[in-house]
Parts: structure tokens; sequence; C-alpha cells
């Protein structure tokens, strides 16, 4: 759930999230999340204004989809195929 306006909505009924409120949903870092971003790799990012990142919803869930593995052989071959 994230806070709007003193209102718990869930994170999937938002339009889009802040690089804060996204870092939350993934359980990452914000500054984790920003060098994703920097670098490469990260979710797919939606630029509000000069200084405002936002992350829609199926962004993140399609950031996390493509990193659902059912083995640790899976994802051994995903890194050699450079997918991971």
């Amino acid at each position: 759930m994230v806070k709007k306006n003193e209102v718990e909505v869930p994170w999937r009924e938002r339009g889009v999230l802040r690089t804060r409120e996204a870092a939350v949903v993934l359980g990452l870092k914000e500054q984790t999340l920003r060098a994703l971003r920097q670098r490469g790799g990260g979710p797919k990012f939606v630029r509000l204004s000069l200084n405002r990142i936002g992350y829609t919803p199926d962004s993140l869930a399609q950031f996390c989809a493509e990193r659902t593995f059912g083995s640790n052989a899976e994802v051994r071959e995903a890194v050699r195929r450079g997918a991971a």
C-alpha cells in the first residue's frame, strides 16, 4: 500500500509511482533503483518532468516477471544469455 492524502491505496491501482514508492514495492533501496535506471536493466520508467521520474505498476510487474525463475538452472541459463 502507498499512502495518498492519508488514504491507503494499493500500489497496483496507482497511475504512476515515484522512485521512492517503486523502490519500496520492489524491495530495493532508492539508490539501487536509480543506478539500474542509469546503467540500464531496471524497470521501464516515465519521465514526468526534467527532474521527476515515475514508474507504472505495469512496468514494475513486468520487471518482476522477467526476473522470475523456476530453478537456479534457469537463472544460470539467463545469465549465460545475458538476459539476467
